[in-house]
């Protein structure tokens, strides 16, 4: 396998700028980045699996003032990708979210050889199996629920963006 495309592929995905869009918006947030990156891996052959965990937002560099902003506290979600890499026969985790930049806010930025387990954007405080993921990846099919889940964090989320722009 070409391991050179698989950093290439992962290297091009994390250097897009994180941002958390909506309302037509771009949007290159864990979920997004991961499923383009794991689209480009499907491209050279690798089976990816799409992995969602539970974090806190607290644990992440992200100011008080950003922290404090009215937002849901439970069922807060983080999405990264398992590859199965051919040459050790095992799925290791990778994840593309934070950009190069934001290692200047604090972030831990991942790097990969194309080989083995990459670190990951949040402390996860409980990961889901692949099943587990696709039946809660279900519930956001909702138009409703993305809509009313945007509204209530329409400000942390904005805060966010304009936080993380402001070190690139």
């Amino acid at each position: 396998m070409n391991i050179e495309k698989r950093i290439h592929y992962f290297n091009f995905i994390r250097d897009i700028p994180y941002k958390i869009g909506w309302d037509g918006e771009t949007d290159h947030c864990c979920s997004s980045k991961s499923q383009i990156l794991g689209d480009l891996l499907n491209g050279l052959g690798l089976q990816t699996r799409q992995i969602i965990c539970q974090f806190d937002w607290e644990e992440t560099p992200l100011p008080c003032e950003i922290l404090n902003l009215p937002r849901a506290t439970d069922d807060v979600t983080h999405q990264f990708m398992e590859v199965f890499i051919p040459e050790k026969r095992e799925w290791i985790k990778c994840d593309p979210t934070w950009d190069m930049p934001l290692k200047k806010a604090g972030f831990v930025i991942s790097e990969w050889d194309g080989l083995n387990t990459t670190s990951l954007a949040v402390n996860p405080i409980r990961i889901f199996s692949p099943e587990e993921t696709n039946e809660y990846k279900k519930k956001w099919d909702n138009t409703e629920l993305i809509k009313g889940h945007f509204d209530v964090h329409y400000d942390f989320y904005t805060s966010i963006n304009t936080w993380m722009k402001s070190f690139r």
